[in-house]
């Protein structure tokens, strides 16, 4: 929520009261604020005069000198922009000769390392005199050449400036205030400039979407090629920053200083295409030391190699002697310097071999057969059977690694890890643990599993270990929907995959990021991935195959089927058959552009697959084989999407609630026979299966439903007396807007006129559009089957404000006052300050009947999530997530929910189930939730939540009240399109 009041602080900035911390925030105020910069250069412009002794009378009283010289400095210090005014000022009221603008286009430090912009000057290439990075502190800020930049009043200029001269945060509140008050328009040269500072920032996974923007209008723009070059090599994706250099050096003139610069770095890159061979290099000598005993040359450097630890254990496994055993000592050393290593292989030396060394060449036995995928015949079942009960310890735990299918695996590493005193192993049981939680659809007791195994990562040096307990704790968290936490750890496993060597599981990782991407709607962060694991997987089938499965998906989210079917062929060509979510894509790819192999695929793959795949696959695998036969062959297409509704149907709410493919099985179901009887035109029965999916009976007048997916959409209303009109589309190039105002036609329109208020019916993720309809009707989003009434006992209304925050630095939180209107004989409970804590919290909501959350809200980078922020938990936890919510108590008195926080209603972008805030606590036994999309005015959104209370008091339905206030506020405010009056049309009822 925005906080009003940073002019009031004009004064004090002036007169040099305000403390370095809070000058600096009135710094980022004033280069965005008019107002502010006017004031402020009148009021140093005053000062200054009576310095200089140019004015009398009124000033002659002004403050002693050494007063105003010590604050005029400390002004000076603390920002640039304050300087420039005054200097501008005094230009204009004793006009000087225009100084040349050179020293402004070109700092010391030169910009060959920098973001690029168009600016003609600014993009002129200058090695400088030092080679990296923005102008030092040390380097005088040209404040009389700036002082004209503004008098100019070019906002893309002066954040260009800005930017140059290492002030990127400046640079990003004058370009994106200057876009917000219509002073500049959206264009190359804006998006390319915004993503050059957030690359200047460090963000750039946020700049990347915007230079995908710059180069779809122009593909030879050589700014934005650089710029996403800097943004991909700080995300790690050296090959493609290669590459995007390369294209610097093919469009700029040849011999220039950029297209010079561009080769040099493609150059200082160059190595990073060697990653994969000599990944392939620890491979081969992994596979010498176990097969043929012979030590690794000391060229690998396999300190810095994470996989070659796993080399170890199988080598000295397979050892049957104590000489073989006591010889890789030295290599113990080099691989663990912590002595874990050294202290295992000293205990294995000392052991009795003559009963061991049958054992380790039984192992190896073992360990050879299912390397090479022979399978398993029954005198290696016997070998397994002995291994994992034989007194050896680690030939008995390395036994159940190697077959974690067989049921005694988990069980002897349950008995034996501890033994070892070995983190490596800690972590793969946390990691076994979380697998066989998983398999039961038990996704959070394989998340905490993870959480123990994770603990131990802090405990030793075993990165290969960790990054693949990071791996799979971001599969877990992608499967929870809780993606900006799958993401954290993902970028975390990546890290370690950088930092040692690892190329297979970094690529998996990068494929993993590049998915996650691809669930929070981010389709040009997800390509860059993706890009870079092309690069990365050459002559690797398996991984080019899957990665151009999902490029086939990212293709379907842009509706480009043509780019989609040429990735399913790539796919195709490598020779392996289509996953799961492959045949799915193809399902829609066949829809629309079918070919006569596409049968074929689609059933090779369910054959391959199917059969072992886990309760919730198999549903998925029977929705998808009606989804591709609903186009084909549409009655097997329906019996088999209602079969799978029927499976559904059998299952506890407990197994659904666990088991998120299931999830996605029931919902995908009920939308192919919810399009395809909108395909059909029979909307009757569309909407009849709209609010059986929801659990409730079909609105018999007063609805509207609405859903889309890939290239299809379907409108149903149903009017005051029960009649019935309908829209589909089948082939749109364009999904739905946020904005849906027009969406319904005027016909439509006129059969709601008589409602009192309407119901909206609509499927994840469109519950947050605003606008559905005219702001003259009264109506809310429905989403759960049954409204639940508030007891009968004394009502107890919970108010959440005034939250202290901890500070995060470049981030100040203002405490949010309320004043909330209750009704008669209500309770009021209060949680304000440091007690505001997410736990407190939710605790308190559980015997709540109104509930106030009066905070600031956003939304979460990775996962497109809103969140709330209280105040932090003894561990620092200070977010109210939708997971948070997840997990607490349903709400006994069902209580009416007020959001009063920015996003607070926002709905991220996953198709089978509503992810957001307000649906949770629907779920959790709310029955009503008022939240805003946007950010808001926070004294303004008081009066109207006040006033929309009161009118629910007098016996309004939530609806007609939220109608209601909103047209009286309308007609209040003249200029309704204002920016700080939109936010109004962004507040959404949930019931």
């Amino acid at each position: 929520m925005s906080t009003p009041g940073p002019c009031a602080l004009i004064a004090r900035f002036v007169e040099g009261e305000l403390s370095p911390e809070e000058a600096r925030e009135f710094q980022l105020h004033l280069a965005g604020c008019a107002q502010c910069q006017k004031e402020l250069a009148i009021r140093l412009q005053i000062d200054a005069l009576a310095e200089l002794g140019l004015e009398q009378g009124p000033f002659q009283h002004a403050a002693p000198r050494s007063h105003r010289l010590s604050r005029l400095a400390a002004i000076s210090t603390a920002v640039a922009l304050a300087a420039a005014a005054l200097l501008l000022l005094l230009y204009q009221s004793r006009p000087p000769p225009e100084p040349s603008l050179e020293l402004v286009w070109a700092p010391k430090g030169g910009n060959a390392l920098l973001p690029r912009t168009t600016h003609p000057e600014a993009d002129r290439f200058r090695i400088g005199a030092r080679q990296m990075g923005p102008p030092a502190p040390t380097e005088p800020f040209p404040y009389k050449e700036f002082a004209q930049l503004l008098q100019r009043n070019d906002p893309l200029e002066i954040s260009t400036a800005l930017l140059l001269w290492g002030k990127a945060g400046e640079a990003e509140t004058r370009l994106t205030t200057a876009r917000k008050d219509g002073l500049i328009a959206e264009s190359e040269d804006y998006w390319n400039t915004l993503a050059a500072i957030y690359v200047a920032q460090g963000r750039f996974q946020e700049a990347l979407p915007l230079l995908a923007q710059v180069l779809r209008q122009r593909s030879t723009h050589p700014q934005a090629h650089w710029n996403r070059a800097k943004a991909l090599e700080g995300l790690g994706l050296t090959l493609s920053a290669s590459r995007e250099y390369e294209a610097v050096s093919q469009l700029e003139p040849t011999g220039s200083g950029w297209a010079l610069e561009a080769q040099r770095h493609v150059a200082r890159l160059a190595p990073n295409f060697e990653v994969q061979s000599r990944w392939k290099k620890v491979l081969a000598a992994g596979d010498a030391l176990i097969d043929a005993r012979v030590l690794p040359p000391p060229d690998l450097n396999l300190a810095n190699s994470a996989i070659a630890r796993l080399f170890f254990y199988e080598a000295v496994r397979t050892r049957q002697s104590v000489q073989d055993v006591q010889a890789l000592l030295p290599l113990a050393s080099v691989l663990d310097p912590s002595g874990v290593l050294s202290r295992y292989t000293e205990g294995v030396a000392a052991r009795e071999f003559k009963k061991r060394a049958p054992l380790a060449q039984q192992y190896k036995t073992l360990w050879k057969a299912i390397r090479q995928g022979t399978g398993m015949t029954p005198q290696l079942q016997q070998t397994a059977a002995a291994l994992l009960s034989c007194q050896e310890d680690d030939l008995a735990i390395g036994a159940a690694i190697l077959l974690p299918q067989e049921r005694q695996s988990l069980q002897v590493l349950e008995e034996r890890v501890a033994k070892l005193r070995d983190p490596w192993f800690d972590v793969m049981l946390g990691q076994r643990r979380a697998a066989a939680a998983r398999a039961q659809g038990d996704l959070r007791g394989a998340q905490r599993a993870l959480t123990q195994a994770l603990d131990f990562c802090a405990k030793g040096t075993i990165p290969y270990r960790c990054m693949d307990a990071e791996f799979d704790m971001a599969i877990i968290q992608s499967s929870l929907s809780e993606l900006d936490v799958a993401q954290t750890h993902a970028e975390k496993g990546l890290t370690l995959a950088f930092g040692f060597n690892e190329h297979g599981k970094g690529l998996q990782l990068i494929e993993l990021i590049a998915q996650i991407a691809k669930l929070r709607n981010d389709v040009p962060v997800a390509r860059a991935y993706l890009e870079e694991a092309v690069q990365r997987a050459r002559d690797d089938k398996p991984s080019q195959h899957h990665i151009h499965q999902t490029l086939m998906n990212l293709a379907l989210q842009e509706l480009d089927f043509a780019s989609a079917r040429q990735e399913l062929n790539l796919a195709l060509a490598t020779g392996e058959p289509l996953t799961l979510a492959g045949a799915m894509d193809l399902a829609d790819i066949a829809r629309h552009l079918p070919d006569a192999g596409d049968e074929a695929a689609f059933l090779r793959a369910m054959e391959v697959h199917r059969a072992n795949a886990s309760p919730g696959q198999q549903a998925l695998w029977q929705h998808a084989l009606g989804r591709f036969y609903l186009a084909l062959q549409r009655e097997s297409g329906r019996t088999s999407l209602q079969d799978t509704l029927r499976d559904m149907q059998k299952r506890s709410p407990q197994e659904l609630e666990l088991d998120q493919d299931l999830q996605r099985a029931l919902a995908g179901s009920y939308h192919e026979l919810i399009l395809d009887q909108g395909r059909l035109q029979d909307f009757p029965a569309a909407l009849e299966l709209f609010a059986q999916e929801q659990g409730f009976s079909t609105p018999a007048r007063c609805a509207v439903a609405l859903t889309e997916e890939r290239e299809r959409s379907l409108l149903i209303v149903r009017g005051a007396s029960g009649e019935t009109w309908g829209r589909f589309e089948g082939n749109r190039s364009q999904r739905l807007p946020q904005d849906m105002t027009g969406i319904l036609p005027g016909e439509a329109l006129a059969m709601l006129r008589g409602c009192t208020q309407i119901e909206v019916i609509t499927r994840p993720p469109l519950y947050d559009r605003r606008n559905v309809l005219p702001p003259e009707m009264a109506w809310s989003y429905h989403m759960r089957a049954v409204t639940l009434q508030p007891d009968s006992g004394p009502g107890q209304h919970l108010i959440v404000s005034d939250v202290k925050y901890q500070q995060v630095e470049g981030q100040k939180r203002e405490q949010l006052r309320w004043t909330p209107a209750s009704g008669v004989g209500q309770k009021r409970i209060f949680l304000q300050g440091w007690d505001a804590t997410p736990t407190r919290v939710l605790q308190a909501m559980v015997d709540a009947t109104e509930i106030d959350l009066v905070t600031h809200g956003d939304k979460a980078q990775a996962s497109n999530s809103s969140f709330l922020v209280l105040a932090p938990e003894p561990t620092g936890e200070d977010r109210l997530t939708v997971a948070r919510l997840r997990q607490m108590a349903n709400l006994k008195r069902a209580p009416f929910v007020v959001i009063a926080a920015c996003e607070g209603g926002h709905t991220s972008p996953i198709s089978h189930e509503a992810v957001s805030i307000p649906a949770m606590l629907l779920r959790k036994g709310a029955r009503g939730v008022l939240a805003a999309t946007v950010v808001l005015n926070d004294t303004a959104v008081n009066t109207v939540v006040n006033a929309v209370r009161e009118e629910m008091y007098q016996g309004k339905p939530p609806a007609i009240a939220l109608r209601d206030v909103r047209q009286r506020w309308l007609a209040e405010h003249k200029d309704p399109e204002a920016s700080e009056d939109k936010w109004i049309d962004h507040i959404l009822l949930f019931e």
